[in-house]
């Protein structure tokens, strides 16, 4: 199911769906894939293969080619006022995995930016590494890392304590 949702989306190299436009993607305004999860919610953004992109606060073109799934979780919020991104990994379907929480921080100050949420990787440490996988090599927005069941991921991400780090 999660495979057959991340190819929905317009951005999956998987499909002939139109690549969204600049102005699609930052409205969020263009077909993602959707699956529930353990009883989460999770709209797909960028499926394993595609290519994300932005601009960094210091004006910096970047391109990504994606390791894992990548989304968000729906009617959650963040630190950012947004909904908590998520990335799936290889066992996403399995629920006997702890969810891995990202601190991600902004490089440039040390200071916490958002959450990233790590389902479906079988240990601190791959977690660790998914994570780092979506990411250039010299990227230093890794922060502290918490491990969580997914009862209490669950409960956590639903409350206001998503805006803090975990």
């Amino acid at each position: 199911a999660v495979e057959q949702a991340a190819n929905e989306a317009a951005t999956s190299p998987k499909n002939v769906l139109p690549e969204p436009s600049k102005a699609q993607i930052d409205a969020g305004n263009w077909q993602k894939g959707h699956v529930s999860l353990h009883g989460l919610d999770i709209s797909i953004e960028y499926p394993r293969g595609s290519e994300r992109s932005g601009t960094s606060k210091a004006g910096v073109a970047w391109t990504q080619r994606m390791a894992h799934h990548y989304g968000y979780i729906r009617g959650t919020e963040g630190k950012d006022n947004e909904q908590v991104d998520v990335y799936l990994g290889p066992e996403a379907g399995n629920p006997r995995f702890d969810v891995y929480v990202v601190d991600q921080i902004v490089p440039e100050t040390g200071k916490f930016d958002e959450h990233k949420a790590m389902i479906g990787f079988n240990s601190f440490g791959a977690a660790r590494d998914g994570y780092l996988a979506n990411y250039s090599p010299d990227w230093k927005g890794l922060g502290n890392i918490t491990a969580m069941s997914m009862e209490e991921f669950k409960s956590w991400v639903t409350s206001r304590d998503a805006k803090k780090p975990a």
